[in-house]
């Protein structure tokens, strides 16, 4: 009986519901139509929805208008122009939410502009729009939902929102053309919720840009605490990422897929990077060469950076080891783009770049020798390949065999004495490349005699005396 009693009621509040959804459906307000064939709907608020309703869209530029009966038109319905053949949309700074599947399946639409007040893109809004190549998001922009933009296999140009708060699973899914992405504020993107890979258009680009410059260096800047998950996951063309002391949590994966990434720049103590927590899947930036940061040049061997003019430079750095004399040092072996070896080391002279020492140092392009060394042991530069210059001292009496074999493009050597010191220098064989390089001289003010002559810039550099 009990059960027979329920029964019944469950099926009354049946009808009842069905037929109150009946009454609603038959008092809702039927949409209006304009000249154009676009229907307008008035929502709760006041305010009107749109979509195509009996519009001709064969090959059209579609302009919506702001305002339809005096009242602001301040979404586009759900699959309101789903598969409409129009080439270009234009939304009205009115329009606050693009609603579900809205544009999605548009075959010829090529370029949408999006309004300044829009705040949400809902779930596959334009997706499979295959034709479309550009996209600039307002920063009005606060959420986009699920495959919003999923299959836009033509989408080249993605410019993203400096207010964006969240990115729903899927929404950049199938673009894996983007040529590049558009960020203004790097420290917002770290805090942009992306609910997985498919979530970050950069996960599909060959590039990343900010403020208008393609990053090969992403700075991180002071302030950022956390990187949300995803956020660089895929990211190409970033090969070094400078990371604030205040950084204290990576998410996970927030680097994945960043193939290219081989340098991290720490601009924090080794102490306070020793707090810093980088969760899972974020192996290239674990891997990736550790600089720490050095306003001045380091006095201890090992790898450094600093800025200058917004970039990141990195200091030459050498290991000397002292001499079984125990009199003087040697150079060991060193490392960065340009290396300057000391006249002295621990209040003693630096004598001797020992056999080896920079042997197959890809990336060193300058040297400036300390005035102290008289040898340069054998095979020291072999292989240097990007070698360009270098400064050699006035007492320098030796160089090794093969010292500078395979330097093959060291052009320029910057001599500190005379060409009758130069002439006195016994250079092994082996050395060609040494040899055939422009020699200057140095002369500490302007020469009258003609000849090749050089001096120290202001900034400590050698410059060629131009006569």
């Amino acid at each position: 009986m009990k059960k027979f009693l329920f029964m019944f009621a469950a099926l009354v509040l049946c009808i009842a519901l069905f037929t109150a959804c009946g009454s609603e459906k038959t008092d809702a307000k039927e949409p209006e139509r304009d000249s154009a064939g676009l229907e307008y709907t008035l929502l709760p608020d006041g305010t009107y929805s749109v979509s195509g309703g009996s519009l001709n869209s064969d090959g059209i530029e579609l302009v919506i208008p702001a305002e339809f009966n005096g009242k602001p038109v301040t979404a586009v319905e759900d699959f309101g122009f789903r598969g409409l053949w129009m080439e270009s949309v234009n939304l009205p700074d009115s329009i606050k939410e693009i609603g579900i599947g809205a544009f999605s399946f548009c075959p010829e639409l090529r370029s949408a502009e999006l309004p300044a007040g829009l705040t949400v893109i809902r779930e596959n809004a334009f997706r499979g729009c295959e034709d479309l190549k550009e996209v600039k998001l307002p920063d009005s922009v606060r959420l986009v939902e699920k495959g919003a933009f999923r299959g836009c296999r033509g989408l080249r140009n993605l410019y993203m929102p400096a207010g964006l708060e969240e990115i729903r699973s899927g929404a950049f899914a199938d673009c894996a053309d983007i040529d590049a992405v558009h960020i203004g504020d790097v420290a917002a993107w770290c805090g942009v919720k992306f609910a997985d890979a498919s979530a970050n258009p950069l996960s599909g680009a060959d590039r990343l840009y900010v403020d208008g410059k393609a990053v090969s260096v992403l700075w991180i800047g002071e302030g950022v605490e956390t990187i949300s998950p995803y956020a660089f996951a895929g990211c190409g063309g970033i090969d070094g990422v400078v990371i604030p002391s205040t950084l204290k949590t990576v998410g996970e994966r927030a680097f994945d897929g960043c193939d290219g990434l081989t340098q991290k720049f720490w601009s924090g103590t080794r102490e306070e990077l020793n707090r810093l927590e980088i969760r899972d899947h974020n192996g290239p930036l674990a891997a990736a060469i550790l600089y720490l940061y050095s306003e001045e040049r380091p006095e201890k061997y090992g790898l450094y950076w600093y800025e200058k003019d917004g970039e990141v430079c990195v200091w030459g750095s050498v290991n000397y080891v002292m001499s079984p004399s125990a009199d003087s040092y040697s150079v060991a072996n060193g490392v960065g783009a340009e290396i300057i070896i000391a006249d002295e080391y621990g209040h003693m002279p630096v004598k001797t770049i020992m056999e080896g020492a920079m042997k197959e140092h890809a990336e060193l392009i300058f040297v400036s020798v300390g005035r102290n060394v008289t040898v340069i042991g054998a095979k020291a530069f072999y292989g240097c390949n990007n070698l360009r210059e270098i400064v050699l001292p006035a007492g320098l009496t030796e160089v090794g065999n093969d010292a500078f074999l395979g330097c093959t493009m060291l052009n320029t050597v910057y001599f500190c004495g005379t060409q009758e010191e130069w002439e006195l220098l016994v250079i092994a064989s082996g050395n060609n490349n040494l040899k055939k390089s422009e020699i200057y001289f140095y002369s500490e003010n302007e020469p009258t005699d003609p000849g090749f002559w050089w001096h120290y810039g202001e900034d400590g550099r050698p410059i060629v005396w131009d006569n």
